[in-house]
């Protein structure tokens, strides 16, 4: 019962934002996946959604995780880029607080049914209401 659990997380659903809104950031720069969860998950979930990620940093691979500074740290190393040009993008506020004292730029996309903390527009760098609109926004600010 519990592999059959388990194996739920590998086949969970894309918000309808999400492939649309990547794909077209993906044509401004690097999309990278960072997430706690293992390689195998995260793989499953890019081939089984189509999800157009150019990379997936696990932070198994680091030995640390999120939201410690190291995690979002070893992210931008192994991106080959410094923290404060790298955007974390989440619907966690313990992720973006995370990413935050790494020195990154924080991007909040409400998911109601992910997380509870309330989340205020001063508490990061950018709220969007999707992925579209993401992506919108920053191919305006390559203009």
């Amino acid at each position: 019962m519990l592999a059959v659990l388990v194996q739920l997380w590998h086949e969970l659903h894309a918000y309808q934002d999400t492939i649309p809104g990547l794909t077209e950031l993906g044509k401004l720069g690097t999309v990278a996946c960072l997430s706690n969860g293992n390689f195998r998950l995260l793989l499953d979930l890019a081939k089984n959604k189509h999800l157009p990620w150019d990379g997936i940093l696990s932070t198994e691979f680091f030995g640390v995780y999120k939201p410690t500074k190291q995690a979002y740290l070893a992210a931008a190393y192994h991106l080959g880029v410094s923290p404060d040009r790298l955007a974390m993008v989440a619907a966690h506020k313990w992720d973006l607080d995370g990413a935050a004292q790494a020195g990154l730029k924080t991007v909040y996309v409400p998911r109601p049914a992910e997380d509870s903390q309330e989340v205020r527009e001063s508490d990061v760098d950018v709220v969007v209401k999707d992925f579209v609109e993401l992506a919108t926004l920053a191919a305006e600010a390559r203009k």
